[in-house]
Order: structure tokens, then sequence, then C-alpha cells
């Protein structure tokens, strides 16, 4: 709950701002709050320990990156063949 109230805390400010700007910034703010959702379960999933670390990291950067409108940035992951337990 506190990021969801730290998150609005920020768009609050860009609203008083420009109030035109008012469904783009709840879009904004739904699309963090599904990605935070997913980023969650993914964490809490029992087949966790069966995913190398690498390909794991490369998926939550890349759904961060969309989350937060940059999906053009390439992210290199440099990372043993370890696997969560």
């Amino acid at each position: 709950l506190a990021f969801l109230a730290s998150l609005l805390h920020a768009q609050k400010a860009r609203i008083l701002e420009d109030p035109s700007t008012v469904e783009e910034l709840c879009a904004e703010v739904l699309n963090r709050l599904h990605t935070m959702a997913h980023l969650h379960r993914r964490l809490h999933q029992p087949q966790l320990t069966d995913i190398p670390l690498d390909r794991w990291l490369s998926e939550l950067c890349a759904a961060c990156l969309t989350a937060f409108g940059k999906p053009g940035i390439d992210v290199q992951i440099n990372a043993e063949d370890l696997r969560f337990s």
C-alpha cells in the first residue's frame, strides 16, 4: 500500500500542473500496478526454481521497461547459469 500511496502522490503533482492529463496519468498508474502485481506473482510461483536466473531477470527488466514506457531500451544480462533454490 505504501507503493500505491507514493505513486498516487507523485501523480497528484502532475495532475495539478495540467488537469488535462488525468486520463493518461491514471492509465500509467494502472499499468504500473498491474506490472507490480505480475512481478509479485512471479516471485511467489512454485516453478520459480526451474527458471534460469538470466532469463528471469530479462523478463523482469522487460516488464519494468514496458510498464514505465521505455520499451526501446536494450538490457544486457550477464549472469551465470544459476537457478533459484
